[in-house]
């Protein structure tokens, strides 16, 4: 049986990273945000990171540091094809990173 889930409009969620590998900078929890735009309505989903850091002043012990992305759609093709697709749609070409 599933617990079922509620919706809160402008919120998000964060849950402890699986996926963390030792020495490396990844963050300690994850999760998906959206906020709705008042005027618009339209809604806009995010991915959340958050890290647990230590603070200089020990009186203020920890805190989470967070970060808020863009969702990037994955491409497809290699990049001779993404740039052939883009010149055909009229985009500027764009240079190697």
């Amino acid at each position: 049986m599933q617990a079922q889930r509620n919706y809160y409009p402008n919120s998000g969620a964060l849950y402890k990273n699986k996926r963390q590998r030792p020495g490396k900078p990844d963050p300690d929890y994850q999760g998906n945000g959206e906020i709705t735009c008042p005027h618009c309505k339209f809604t806009f989903r995010f991915p959340i990171s958050a890290w647990v850091k230590e603070a200089a002043n020990k009186a203020l012990s920890k805190y989470l540091a967070v970060s808020f992305s863009r969702v990037r759609k994955k491409q497809s093709g290699s990049p001779q094809q993404r740039a052939d697709s883009a010149a055909a749609a009229g985009a500027p070409p764009t240079t190697p990173r």
